[in-house]
């Protein structure tokens, strides 16, 4: 134990305040007006001049007033639980943490009778290893029953906060000037000002990914199969056809476990682990692009931290636009790789085979993009040969075609089949007739991968984290964690409701399921919930300290004309641990830069190596692949 920390045991124990009458395990005596003596809870004697002790507690050490924070927290635990109101539930902790010592004094014996050793150095192990934080001499049997009650205590204490604060209908509840209702709003940690929905962010989306052959290295020459080329084909094709959900296209279709439960992804939150190109894709698109009034509004807080600088560089990169005619394309010739006479092209150089060109124009590109009803418009190569320029690595490139890998317009398509696609305004004013999934909601793709997988991701945004309100259903309500139904199959009266008393479509019951999936899903929502702040302890602290009488006394002490008042120096604790812990609240700069820097290279490399289109539409005619031609390539 640091000198800080000896120090502020001892100033603990010399205040008197009635809240810390539990912690009886601090005792000090003061010497001769100038020494102090003490011993520190886990058995340490100190002697210290009022100077040394000066110096430790009047500096600002975050972590010396922890241990304050923790000592005096474990102080109200232990007075709340001595209240008569509580005395049952005092019992069923004290009967838990008996229960627990006396497990591991089983475990102790069945050590011993399995070594041949004695139960008492067996027991001592366990000590050590359960008290490890401790002096030697009080790794004893009283002490580790004292850590587990208070473990219990504040486990137990954790569950009343949470069932306080957990409802999501709060704002209904309580009128607005209550007591009650300012409660809820600074501690509810579902929607309260600091609550799951106001911090994370949570956005519920589902997905199709499609697997494919090429390397992560390959940013503008990728590789695929011709199964890739045609299940690429079929998931677009089925959509832009409509009248089959998306869930059902992903079942049939996506190469991961999602495709069990139709492409569902859960919750992708501020704090969720996804690639850069999905997660800051979507972040994105709400950003800059989506034109929704509530995403808009919202988006004026800078909720995903996108400074000026990053912001214009998306704004200047913008989205691209994949012409269907692509990808149909892409499997009318998902397997040439010769011409009709069967020679090689390029001497088999795959890169040019029309499928890889087709996919590294307009699929392999780590920025997000949208399927639109158009055509590709490509030139022919014999109408080209004038405009040719020689990029760096000696071939023949046309920057009026692909604006550095990037497809623009094309002209309509006009196939009243293609019931898929609807007309989206973006941000920008763009309009454009997009692929959307059977709500009416675009379908945002990109090329992502990790050492696991490489592939295609189609995204859907089920439920926007920054839209309040759609289709009638809040925010609140569509996070709700509870289910639709009770296990006799009636409606449960705590789920949100419809005005005619049925069950509202929510997160929970998005997909049509049985009971014992919406309760799997309501519970792994309430841990989410309930786990995600990180200063959870410290919010139940400010609860105690505002709702009940074990609010500490000020914790002054003086030495001469010095003096420290700890109830402050621990509240502004409190309040500094959960400011920081806001930090996770957002994305770092340093994830935003990185995401940038790698687009760069890709656009770079696309800019001068990008092989035009123009090159698989003559492909089998040999347009343009005779030597000295745009697509004539040699080793």
């Amino acid at each position: 134990m640091n000198k800080c920390k000896k120090a502020l045991s001892m100033l603990v124990g010399l205040v008197s305040i009635t809240s810390m009458t539990a912690c009886n395990s601090v005792k000090a005596t003061k010497k001769d007006g100038s020494l102090l003596e003490y011993t520190t809870s886990d058995g340490t004697k100190v002697n210290y001049t009022t100077n040394d002790l000066l110096i430790n507690y009047f500096e600002e050490n975050s972590s010396s007033t922890s241990d304050v924070y923790n000592i005096v927290y474990e102080a109200m635990l232990k007075k709340y639980f001595d209240k008569e109101a509580n005395k049952t539930t005092l019992t069923e902790l004290e009967r838990k943490a008996k229960d627990d010592v006396q497990k591991k004094k089983d475990e102790a014996q069945d050590n011993a009778d399995s070594n041949k050793t004695k139960y008492k150095d067996e027991w001592e192990k366990i000590l050590d290893s359960e008290l490890s934080d401790y002096k030697e001499e009080r790794r004893t049997e009283k002490v580790l029953y004292n850590k587990y009650l208070v473990s219990a205590m504040k486990t137990k204490l954790s569950d009343i906060f949470y069932d306080e604060f957990k409802d999501w209908n709060w704002k209904s509840k309580y009128t607005s000037d209550t007591e009650d209702y300012k409660l809820q709003e600074e501690f509810n940690i579902f929607s309260g000002n600091n609550g799951y929905l106001e911090k994370r962010l949570p956005y519920h989306v589902s997905h199709i990914l499609v697997k494919v052959d090429a390397a992560s290295n390959t940013i503008y020459n990728g590789e695929i199969s011709s199964d890739d080329a045609e299940q690429i084909y079929n998931v677009v094709e089925t959509l832009a056809h409509g009248g089959i959900k998306f869930g059902t296209v992903a079942e049939d279709n996506s190469d991961d476990s999602s495709k069990t439960s139709y492409g569902n992804l859960g919750i992708m939150d501020i704090a969720t682990s996804f690639v850069n190109e999905f997660k800051l894709g979507i972040y994105i698109y709400d950003s800059l692009f989506n034109n929704n009034t509530q995403v808009k509004e919202a988006i004026s807080n800078d909720p995903f931290n996108m400074n000026e600088d990053t912001t214009s560089y998306f704004e200047k990169l913008g989205v691209n636009f994949i012409p269907y005619q692509a990808v149909t394309d892409l499997y009318k010739y998902r397997g040439t790789t010769l011409k009709p006479d069967n020679t090689q092209v390029n001497e088999g150089n795959a890169s040019y085979y029309p499928r890889n060109i087709l996919f590294n124009k307009y699929f392999n590109n780590h920025n997000i993009s949208f399927i639109v009803k158009e055509s590709s418009d490509i030139k022919n190569a014999e109408t080209l040969k004038s405009e040719g320029k020689t990029g760096n690595d000696g071939n023949t490139y046309y920057s009026d075609l692909d604006q550095n890998g990037k497809w623009t317009n094309g002209s309509a398509i006009n196939d009243d089949s293609l019931k898929g696609f609807k007309e989206i305004t973006f941000k920008n004013g763009t309009k454009k007739n997009v692929l959307c999934d059977e709500k009416g909601n675009p379908i945002i793709v990109v090329r992502a991968g990790t050492s696991d997988y490489q592939g295609i991701h189609f995204i859907v945004i089920e439920r926007d984290g920054l839209e309040k309100e759609k289709d009638g259903v809040s925010l609140e309500q569509y996070y709700a964690a509870d289910t639709p139904y009770l296990t006799d199959g009636s409606i449960n009266t705590n789920f949100p409701l419809d005005s005619n008393g049925q069950p509202l479509n929510t997160y929970i019951n998005n997909t049509i399921s049985d009971y014992n999936t919406y309760k799997s899903r309501a519970e792994s929502l309430k841990t989410v919930i309930k786990d995600f702040d990180s200063t959870y302890d410290e919010r139940v602290y400010e609860w105690l300290l505002q709702t009940s009488d074990l609010g500490t006394s000020n914790i002054v002490v003086k030495y001469g004309d010095k003096e420290v008042n700890w109830t402050e120096k621990i509240n502004k604790y409190v309040y500094q641990q959960i400011e920081k812990n806001a930090s996770s609240y957002t994305i770092s700069e340093d994830t935003w830069e990185e995401y940038i820097e790698y687009l760069e290279n890709q656009e770079a490399q696309r800019a001068t190596k990008l092989i035009p289109e123009t090159c698989a539409v003559g492909f089998s005619s040999g347009d343009g692949y005779e030597i000295g031609g745009v697509c004539y390539y040699a080793k």
